[in-house]
């Protein structure tokens, strides 16, 4: 998962299998979905190198932090959400 935007974010799901990317514009319902599942959300820069470079996504194990707690989860997102 990937959050940007300001007032206005978006929540996109990776999909590296399929090479591909599918918005939703400012779902507080997929967000919460993301969570209850347990999605990793992914830095702008890792989602830039993986659009636009090749390089490959970072694992679920390398991204465990993210989902460890709500508060953890949050904190991600908002600096996701703000291109970081």
């Amino acid at each position: 998962m990937v959050c940007f935007g300001g007032e206005k974010w978006n929540v996109d799901l990776l999909i590296p299998k399929a090479g591909a990317s599918v918005s939703f514009e400012h779902s507080k319902e997929v967000y919460e979905w993301c969570w209850d599942n347990k999605l990793p959300i992914i830095s702008g820069e890792a989602t830039r190198n993986w659009l636009y470079l090749g390089k490959p996504l970072p694992t679920r194990e390398a991204l465990s932090d993210t989902v460890a707690s709500r508060v953890a989860y949050d904190t991600q997102a908002k600096s996701a959400c703000n291109g970081y």
